[in-house]
């Protein structure tokens, strides 16, 4: 949203320049000059000239130029302010879907965990009465079974948690390295820049690659 937001600030700003070519153009320039020369007999003469000359260049006729350039930005500023529309509802049903997913992980997980609770409860129980001769042994390795699938399932929506988490932060803009609190460096544009600024030549970044 951010980047299609420039695009639009961008777009408004073609729009003024294409204006402006409708726009007389002002132009000053002045200079200044003194010259000596020695004469054995005359003299000394010399000769200070300045002047300053202002012109005004009014376009009258180019073609349609710079009307047809003038409309063709802001045909372009419309469909910018589109395309902010756009990816602003985009952004709008990618967060409703990643909360939605995200909430759902989490009742996954609540059911899960009452799931292997229920068949620790039952495999204790069933081992119980094997001990006391009710149940056989099939019946035991039956529970053991019963709760192995449960704690599978468990494992699979604690992953689809964290799947759901890490979604929605990137739906609303948050997966990166100072939310999550990564020991790795970031990049950061502005040091770049002031790295790169000054350089008039060359092929190396500042890393020397």
């Amino acid at each position: 949203m951010t980047a299609a937001g420039f695009d639009v600030d961008v777009a408004s700003t073609s729009i003024r320049v294409a204006e402006s070519s409708l726009m007389p153009n002002v132009s000053v320039q002045g200079s200044v000059s003194r010259s000596r020369d020695s004469d054995p007999t005359l003299g000394t003469f010399g000769t200070d000239q300045a002047s300053v000359i202002g012109q005004v260049t009014q376009p009258i006729y180019d073609g349609g130029t710079a009307a047809s350039q003038t409309r063709q930005a802001k045909e372009v500023a419309a469909q910018s302010r589109l395309v902010l529309d756009q990816v602003r509802n985009q952004a709008k049903t990618a967060v409703v879907s990643a909360w939605v997913a995200n909430e759902g992980a989490k009742i996954a997980v609540s059911a899960s965990e009452s799931e292997v609770k229920a068949a620790e409860v039952a495999l204790a129980g069933v081992q119980k009465e094997a001990a006391g001769g009710q149940r056989t042994t099939v019946d035991v390795l039956n529970a053991q079974q019963d709760l192995i699938t449960a704690r599978a399932r468990l494992i699979g929506a604690q992953r689809d948690r964290v799947v759901a988490s890490y979604t929605l932060l990137s739906a609303v803009g948050r997966l990166d390295v100072k939310t999550l609190n990564l020991k790795t460096p970031d990049y950061l544009p502005e040091v770049h820049y002031h790295q790169v600024r000054d350089a008039w030549h060359g092929l190396r970044t500042p890393s020397g690659q």
